[in-house]
C-alpha cells in the first residue's frame, strides 16, 4: 500500500515536472510571437505612411495635369481613407 502511494506520488511529480517544462517552452514561444507581432505592427505602420505619402504625391501630380477640382476630390477621398484606417487601428 505504501509502495503504491510512493509510486503514485513519484508519477505525479514526474508529470508535474514535464508539464512545468512544457509551460516554460510555451511561454518562450508566446514571447517570441508577441515580439514578431510588435515588429509586424511597426512595419505595417511604416508601410501605411509610405502609401499615404505616395497617394498624396499622386493626387498633387494629378492636380498639375487636371483641373484643381479633381485633385481636391482625390485628396478628400484619401483623407476619408486615412480616417477609416485610423479608426480601424484604434480598435486594436
Amino acid at each position: 500500500m505504501l509502495d503504491d502511494l510512493t509510486q503514485s506520488i513519484e508519477t505525479l511529480l514526474a508529470r508535474y515536472e514535464k508539464v512545468k517544462g512544457q509551460n516554460v517552452v510555451l511561454s518562450q514561444r508566446l514571447e517570441a510571437c508577441e515580439a514578431k507581432l510588435e515588429a509586424n505592427k511597426s512595419t505595417i505602420e511604416i508601410l501605411e505612411k509610405k502609401i499615404r505619402n505616395l497617394q498624396l504625391s499622386e493626387a498633387f501630380e494629378l492636380s498639375s495635369r487636371k483641373e484643381n477640382k479633381d485633385a481636391v476630390k482625390r485628396v478628400e477621398k484619401l483623407i476619408r481613407e486615412i480616417d477609416n484606417c485610423i479608426v480601424l487601428l484604434g480598435d486594436e
